[in-house]
């Protein structure tokens, strides 16, 4: 788990965010009951972040029921109760530091250190939220083919008590609370995401602006720059002592050479890219057409006994490195086609075996509610019995 929480400092700078890791690790041996332990004993170290677990170690003591140990899953409940609530304190807190944020975001112009930092611990806290939950699903499985088991002698008859379908209620309750706890933690990085993209909106707006300056400034300058370069040039002669202009009368060649390469160019703009891309289609169709007349050509000489102006041993090499060539994309092609029966096969068995497990499940859902109904079915009758003893005469 890891628990993040901020400086308060006002900055948000990516330096702010405090964090701290803690992990949990537990081994829990359960000895079953005998006639030195009626009740059973159980066995439980804790280790790895030793202030955590004593924390825990000291809320499994204080939820210690006597007759809850006959039960090998007692002590899960207590555990998984502390570590949801640190989860809990967990993902509240990434939640703060998206929401002071949030509240000045017009404060910072590009605060992308910061929120890629809220965003790597909130990754975290949702990659620890899947393997706790992933857990308590697996010790819940347990669990329940523990309680489902028929017992295989007397000692064993109190797995059927009323305790263990608490345990398992216990554990429910909790794996809801985690799962509720991940669709937040979610939803936190959804939220630092669109921040981010918010952020980069907002820097491309100012870019975009500062662009907009950019182009209307050379707007205005570019007629000047224009004007002054067509004066400039020897179609136009200005006198100065006589203030007299003088004006070639071959302008015209300027406007036959501007107006075609203005066009051109503007052409070029918008058809450029499918002109070239048609372009380099032809040039691989002829390689191609070249490439099969050049093959082509090589077996007409070889049939027509030409091998005596050519070399025997060079058309030889020629025809092997052709049937070299074609033997290869024959083999890919039997390849890419092996490579989609045995996904489609994949596919197929992964169905099936989906199908297989669903089926399994449905027929163990339907047998432990048997077991279920027949239990009550005999707790009726003992009932019924017991009053019947109760109100007959003595």
């Amino acid at each position: 788990m890891k628990h993040v929480n901020s400086a308060n400092s006002g900055h948000h700078n990516k330096n702010d965010i405090n964090y701290k890791w803690v992990k949990l690790n537990a081994f829990v041996r359960w000895y079953a009951s005998s006639d030195e332990c009626p009740k059973g004993r159980t066995e439980i170290v804790l280790f790895d972040h030793p202030e955590f677990a004593q924390e825990v170690g000291d809320f499994i003591i204080s939820q210690l029921k006597l007759r809850e140990l006959s039960d090998p899953f007692w002590a899960y409940p207590a555990m998984v109760e502390k570590v949801a609530a640190l989860h809990d304190v967990c993902v509240w807190e990434s939640r703060t530091l998206i929401r002071n944020y949030e509240k000045q975001r017009t404060l910072y112009r590009d605060p992308f250190d910061y929120l890629h930092e809220v965003s790597r611990h909130s990754l975290h806290i949702n990659e620890t939220l899947h393997v706790a939950e992933s857990i308590l699903d697996s010790m819940q499985k347990y669990h329940d083919h523990f309680t489902t088991t028929e017992p295989s002698n007397k000692e064993n008859v109190d797995r059927f008590h009323p305790f263990p379908q608490n345990i398992k209620n216990r554990l429910g309750h909790l794996q809801t609370t985690l799962t509720h706890l991940r669709h937040r933690a979610e939803s936190n990085h959804e939220r630092v995401k669109a921040e981010i993209s918010l952020s980069f909106n907002k820097s491309a707006q100012i870019e975009s602006g500062a662009t907009r300056t950019i182009s209307l400034a050379g707007l205005l300058f570019l007629p000047a720059a224009y004007i002054t370069a067509l004066f400039s040039t020897s179609f136009f002669n200005y006198d100065a002592p006589t203030g007299i202009w003088g004006f070639s009368h071959r302008f015209w060649i300027y406007w036959a050479v501007t107006i075609p390469v203005t066009v051109l160019t503007i052409f070029l703009w918008f058809f450029g890219a499918m002109i070239w891309g048609a372009v380099l289609n032809c040039c691989k169709d002829i390689r191609a057409l070249f490439q099969g007349s050049v093959t082509l050509g090589v077996r007409e000489t070889i049939d027509t006994g030409h091998l005596e102006s050519m070399g025997e041993t060079w058309a030889g090499e020629v025809m092997k490195r052709v049937e070299k060539k074609r033997e290869e994309e024959r083999k890919e092609k039997r390849e890419e086609k092996e490579e989609r029966e045995r996904t489609r096969r994949e596919v197929k068995e992964m169905r099936e075996r989906k199908r297989r497990e669903d089926e399994e499940r449905r027929e163990r859902v339907r047998v432990r509610k048997e077991e279920e109904e027949k239990e009550r079915r005999m707790n009726e009758v003992t009932k019924r019995s017991r009053e019947q003893m109760r109100v007959s005469p003595a």
